[in-house]
């Protein structure tokens, strides 16, 4: 609905236009019933451009009171015209408040929403004018026309009239200038002479095609006005006595009236125009959202600058190149446009891609098969200066009405993207060798290193037992101290040494079906000694039966007694160490609690890296290398463990290892025979 500007200036000469209408029609085939069919329409249109209540309630009384005068000056029957005006003027009523907002805006006529108002209206108001005329004849002795030549009578004038007082879509014209002014030209003539002259019913049928040609290919205010052009041609000529109704009532003897075969005609006008008026606007609509969406999307792909974006027809010829794919393969778009695919790819590489394709027997086949997968394509392209590059090609195929019509080929320019990973795996591969090398050298230099060490452990015993002579006590001293950083020295080399052995998979497991706890108390009793000196309480909890794995016991007992050291070095004296196994969930595990300094979180984040300490270790100028849970970490992981480390700082910490259980019984003293055999 569209607003009104100051409807009070001509809603009532709307009224009193309709009135005097009627007046002027009312001789129209001396029938009484044909007076106020025509302006029905007109004074619907006054209604519904009333503003307010109270003007509503006086436009239906002018209406009804000026239509009743106009009858009875054509037909001269008081109780014809009263009943005649009350029931149009019901109609338009009927048809105002169907059509509009409580006759505060026009009707509209742009949608097929709009069209069903619009005949629901004439359908409506023509049956209430017909039962109104027809329940009130009995009062006034009987009309001269039955109630349902009222009804068509009515239906017809609003049809004609509606249209007029409606809001049309906005919408360009189908057809050119030329033919425009054609199809009005030809109209203008031929409408008069068939309707003037007349020859017969099959003229008519003409007229409506020139009105269908005009709605089909014109604007909407120029179809409405040739139809109410042809409408009032009809009217004004049957009203003389001439055209097509006329002569159909001379050929057939007045069997056919032509009142009748006229109020049918004005029907299918307005039937044929305002169907084919929302057919338009439909359309209009339809083309500037396809023409929307076109320029976005041609925006879209003309901005895209870093893909390239390649449309073609079915048989792979280029429609579409966008900046992209200029930059990309450096081809203008104006030179690519119309080329085939085949003539920017390399035949080789086409080849190569259809041979990863299964059932791909040609190139358009192909190219099917990649859009059904929806997969980027890894291919080498070249550009125009003969220079090569990586790309990943993606295809979409489009369809319509199930037929291919084309391809969108997208590709993206991976190039520096390979060559930036190349260089990563490059530079990966001589960090490992890096490593590998470093490994080897410290492996090396630990063997060399521990071989003199061993000589000077040998003199060292030597001094001490004053083979060499006897020493004083500050040179006892002495020796203490050379023997003791010796010792540290050596303890180094062969952390190294296992790290090395560890990390290279050279570390043989001699596994064996043993109880976990024996391998634990083996342990507690090796660290005790050091717990004694600091005055720690260390305590085991041993689990209720045995708790089997499958492991080397030499390699899990050195786990064991560097967690446990640990957990003693870390904790100030008088504080307790807690060693526990148990087995759950199809692991047995085994656990280090103490009470000791604790670890920060950020340092737990790099406890297993190599020589890594702490720094509550360095703070508290606690011995070690740094090395002691790696190579603990190695050997649980060989045995497809776990280990893990939960530390609060300043309150203790927990260290878990968690290893599979076996599902063999233990063999007992396991540790004890393999350090005999040792």
């Amino acid at each position: 609905m569209v607003p009104v500007s100051d409807p009070h200036r001509w809603a009532w000469p709307v009224l009193l236009s309709g009135c005097a209408t009627t007046a002027l029609v009312g001789p129209l085939g001396g029938a009484a019933a044909a007076a106020p069919g025509v302006p029905a329409g007109l004074v619907a249109g006054g209604l519904a451009l009333l503003v307010g209540p109270r003007a509503v309630v006086a436009g239906i009384g002018v209406a009804w009171v000026g239509t009743t005068l106009a009858l009875l000056i054509a037909v001269e029957a008081y109780g014809d015209a009263v009943v005649l005006g009350l029931a149009h003027t019901l109609g338009v009523v009927v048809a105002a408040s169907l059509l509009t907002d409580v006759w505060r805006r026009s009707p509209a006529l742009k949608e097929s929403s709009d069209l069903r108002r619009i005949l629901l209206a004439v359908v409506t108001s023509g049956t209430v004018a017909g039962l109104v005329a027809a329940g009130l004849a009995p009062f006034v002795g009987g009309l001269k026309a039955p109630g349902w030549d009222v009804a068509l009578q009515h239906a017809s004038a609003q049809a004609l009239m509606l249209p007029i007082l409606c809001v049309l879509p906005r919408y360009a014209a189908a057809a050119p200038r030329w033919e425009r002014v054609l199809q009005t030209l030809v109209l203008v003539v031929v409408c008069p002479a068939m309707f003037w002259v007349g020859h017969g019913v099959g003229a008519s049928f003409l007229v409506l095609a020139l009105l269908s040609w005009g709605a089909r290919r014109d604007s909407a205010r120029v179809v409405r006005g040739q139809m109410v052009f042809v409408g009032f041609v009809a009217i004004l000529a049957t009203w003389q006595g001439r055209g097509p109704f006329i002569e159909e009532e001379r050929l057939f003897a007045s069997v056919v009236d032509p009142l009748l075969l006229l109020k049918l005609f004005l029907l299918a006008s307005s039937f044929v125009v305002l169907p084919a008026i929302v057919a338009s606007a439909d359309a209009d609509q339809l083309i500037r959202r396809a023409r929307n969406s076109r320029d976005q999307l041609g925006r879209l792909v003309s901005a895209v600058t870093s893909v390239a974006i390649i449309g073609t027809d079915e048989n792979l010829r280029i429609r579409l190149f966008n900046p992209g794919a200029e930059r990309m393969l450096g081809v203008r778009s104006e030179d690519a446009v119309g080329l085939s695919v085949r003539d920017i790819v390399d035949a080789a590489e086409i080849g190569r891609v259809l041979s990863l394709i299964p059932g791909a027997t040609d190139v358009i086949s192909g190219t099917r098969a990649m859009a059904e997968r929806g997969e980027g394509v890894d291919v080498f392209m070249r550009r125009a200066d003969g220079t090569r590059f990586a790309a990943v090609l993606t295809l979409r195929e489009v369809t319509r009405g199930g037929r291919t019509t084309g391809f969108v080929v997208v590709l993206e320019d991976v190039d520096a993207r390979v060559q930036q990973q190349s260089a990563l795996e490059d530079a990966v591969e001589q960090l490992r060798l890096a490593d590998e090398a470093k490994d080897v050298f410290v492996s090396s230099v630990s063997h060399e290193l521990r071989t003199p060490l061993a000589a000077m452990v040998g003199y060292l015993e030597l001094l001490g037992d004053g083979g060499l002579g006897p020493l004083n006590d500050e040179q006892r001293r002495a020796v203490g101290v050379i023997g003791s950083n010796q010792a540290r020295l050596m303890t180094l080399i062969e952390d190294l040494l296992d790290v090395a052995r560890v990390s290279g998979g050279d570390a043989a497991l001699d596994r064996s079906v043993l109880d976990v706890t024996e391998v634990m108390v083996s342990a507690v009793d090796l660290v005790e000694p050091l717990a004694e000196s600091r005055s720690i309480r260390l305590e085991i909890v041993p689990p209720h039966g045995a708790v089997t794995v499958d492991a080397d016991p030499v390699l899990l007992e050195r786990v064991l007694v560097n967690l446990l050291g640990n957990a003693v070095k870390f904790t100030p004296e008088a504080g307790s160490v807690l060693a526990t196994v148990r087995a759950q969930d199809g692991w047995a595990e085994l656990a280090v609690t103490d009470t000791g300094i604790g670890i920060s979180e950020d340092d737990q984040q790099r406890l297993f890296e190599r020589f890594f300490r702490a720094r509550s270790a360095r703070d508290g100028a606690v011995a070690g290398t740094g090395l002691g849970l790696t190579i603990a970490q190695r050997i649980v992981e060989a045995h497809g463990g776990t280990i893990e480390v939960d530390s609060v700082l300043g309150e203790g910490t927990t260290a878990l290892v968690r290893l599979p259980l076996a599902t063999e019984p233990a063999r007992p003293a396991v540790l004890d025979e393999v350090r005999d055999s040792a």
